[in-house]
């Protein structure tokens, strides 16, 4: 039996993909984005467009979509919208972006957490968290926080929604996306990043594709509250 699922970030990266992952095995997508439109295309895949951190108006969008596809219940959710920000120190790194950090990817987390729990009654939250988000590191001064927030922001959920959902955290260290490629001026911190993983290479979407979708299906039914490091190693460093 078919199940439907929530996806923020959806148009892109590591949300594009289990986008596909998802409806390969025959599930129906809802996914929001910045983008007008997505790159793919689905019968199942239904696509919305929508600022994470507009709270109202993502809560208006979501009914819209749901009413109009005459879905009732949600059976899950990804929360893979977020900006990166890595080579950032204090001193170089301003309010407003230090703000941006926070409020796309935690307040944006929350909201869209928020809006899907009136239709998600039981199955599984994964939220993207980042390796860099569970130890202290130079120069990321916003998103290591940041994500440090997400992972627990995860813990309290899967205290308060529990036993019938689970909430679990996915937390990548360098990902080769579409995001991270925008920013070359930071290929040598993150050269320097991937030298120190044990594993020696980077990481791919794939590689946190199966992490989540292990996260979202019913094998995990027994795992909330935890943060998987999809990080070669790096964390042990």
């Amino acid at each position: 039996m078919s199940k439907v699922y929530l996806i923020s970030g959806a148009s892109s990266g590591i949300g594009e993909d289990v986008t596909k992952k998802l409806i390969e095995c025959g599930n129906i997508v809802i996914g929001c984005g910045l983008e007008e439109k997505p790159g793919y295309n689905h019968e199942k895949f239904i696509y919305f467009k929508a600022d994470v951190r507009e709270s109202s108006n993502l809560k208006v969008k979501l009914k819209e979509i749901l009413e109009k596809n005459k879905i009732t219940k949600l059976d899950g959710l990804l929360t893979s919208a977020g900006v990166c920000g890595v080579a950032e120190d204090i001193y170089n790194t301003s309010e407003e972006r230090f703000e941006e950090l926070f409020s796309v990817n935690v307040m944006g987390t929350y909201n869209t957490i928020k809006a899907a729990l009136e239709y998600l009654k039981e199955g599984s939250i994964v939220t993207m968290s980042s390796s860099l988000g569970t130890k202290a590191v130079s120069k990321c001064i916003g998103y290591s926080p940041a994500k440090a927030a997400i992972c627990q922001l995860t813990k309290n959920l899967a205290l308060e929604l529990a036993p019938n959902i689970r909430v679990n955290a996915v937390a990548p260290s360098y990902i080769d996306t579409p995001m991270t490629r925008r920013e070359p001026e930071k290929d040598d911190v993150r050269m320097a990043l991937v030298a120190n993983y044990p594993l020696k290479r980077i990481g791919y979407v794939e590689d946190v594709t199966n992490a989540v979708m292990f996260l979202m299906k019913d094998e995990s039914s027994f795992i909330t509250g935890e943060i998987l490091r999809v990080s070669g190693g790096g964390h042990l460093r």
